[in-house]
């Protein structure tokens, strides 16, 4: 599994957050969240990460094991989900400097 961490930071300000969501197979629900996080980002000068996890192979049979891994680094303010089902699964960490999104996702 591989994964990205990228930042989106605008200009100044701080925002809001969806409470924690599982939209595990809910691709178009997560992709929404997403571009209106962009959005509301952009406003309002909150900051996020978006973790990006590339799954290479993905064996259905363990996927819960490997949800339970993400759910272990995610705080309950940020939300999970697929951006291509089964290919690449999302972490929106809002709040999050992309250096310590890093070092949680890092963690053992």
């Amino acid at each position: 599994m591989k994964a990205w961490f990228s930042r989106y930071v605008p200009r100044g300000g701080r925002g809001s957050s969806d409470a924690a969501q599982d939209l595990t197979r809910d691709v178009v629900k997560f992709r929404q969240i997403v571009h209106r996080e962009c959005a509301r980002s952009t406003r309002n000068g909150h900051r996020f990460t978006l973790v990006l996890l590339e799954l290479g192979e993905f064996v259905p049979a363990r996927e819960s094991e490997m949800l339970r891994h993400v759910w272990a680094r995610v705080r309950a303010t940020d939300v999970v989900g697929w951006l291509d089902y089964p290919g690449m699964l999302g972490a929106l960490l809002f709040e999050c400097p992309k250096d310590a999104a890093y070092r949680c996702w890092r963690r053992g």
